[in-house]
């Protein structure tokens, strides 16, 4: 799994979850729209000085041993060497944060509280369909989004997340002895 779609996938999903609530619509049409949900680094910082907004950035990742070696399956050889049917796995853990900005911060406030609680009751559901596990959604406390239009509150919006994603190497032995084969000591 590419963690580029979790990130797409969230923005859809919170474009979908705003264009049914009342007091911040969000509509495709940004001359229509009370709110712009969007990529943080995809988003003309304009925009965000007409609308509040939810901008939406990956943080940190993290891959993590399945178990002992990574190994899913293997078959060996008399020399202990991987084969090409090595199947290699990885638990991946991350975080998404969603900056509720505007203005005031007042209605920034509420803009988090709306995607914390829309996020944490619809966790499981929106888990299955991305196929992750979400956690710990929590709320930030409110800042000055740095970079950004002079005044602009950001108060974050931010959960965990974990998935499995497995692998095969075609050819481990080549690929590590051909790299320390090119390495000669001085």
């Amino acid at each position: 799994m590419d963690p580029i779609p979790i990130k797409k996938d969230i923005i859809d999903i919170l474009q979908r979850f705003f264009k049914q609530d009342p007091d911040f619509p969000y509509e495709d049409n940004q001359d229509k729209t009370k709110i712009l949900v969007a990529d943080i680094h995809g988003v003309d910082k304009k925009n965000v000085e007409q609308y509040p907004a939810v901008l939406v950035a990956r943080g940190t990742m993290r891959y993590g041993q399945v178990g002992i070696g990574d190994r899913a399956s293997s078959t060996w050889s008399t020399k202990n060497a991987p084969q090409p049917s090595d199947t290699y796995g990885s638990l991946v853990n991350g975080n998404i944060i969603c900056h509720c900005v505007s203005y005031e911060g007042i209605e920034a406030e509420r803009i988090a509280t709306k995607v914390a609680q829309f996020l944490e009751m619809t966790k499981q559901d929106i888990g299955k369909y991305l196929k992750i596990k979400i956690q710990d959604v929590a709320v930030g406390g409110e800042s000055l989004l740095k970079d950004w239009p002079p005044g602009l509150v950001d108060v974050p919006v931010s959960f965990n997340y974990t998935y499995g994603v497995m692998w095969k190497i075609t050819d481990l032995d080549t690929i590590i002895r051909g790299s320390i084969a090119t390495i000669k000591p001085v």
